[in-house]
């Protein structure tokens, strides 16, 4: 497998949307562009970032189908 990039972003809305990224790492700079557009927009008032454990991550991947 590929080196990843997962993220998660959790935004403190009106709706508490919570947004996960996975990307190939040449890829990246996407996740710039999309942390620019959740932070500019105009619902939110707060966006927190915390890693994900290992363990949670690959919980995700699998159920996302990219891991067996």
């Amino acid at each position: 497998m590929e080196n990843l990039y997962v993220f998660r972003a959790t935004l403190r809305d009106t709706d508490s949307k919570r947004y996960v990224f996975v990307l190939p790492t040449e890829q990246a700079w996407k996740l710039d562009q999309a942390l620019e557009r959740l932070r500019k927009g105009s619902q939110v008032r707060s966006m927190g970032m915390n890693a994900i454990k290992d363990a949670e991550t690959k919980n995700l991947l699998a159920g996302l189908g990219w891991l067996s």
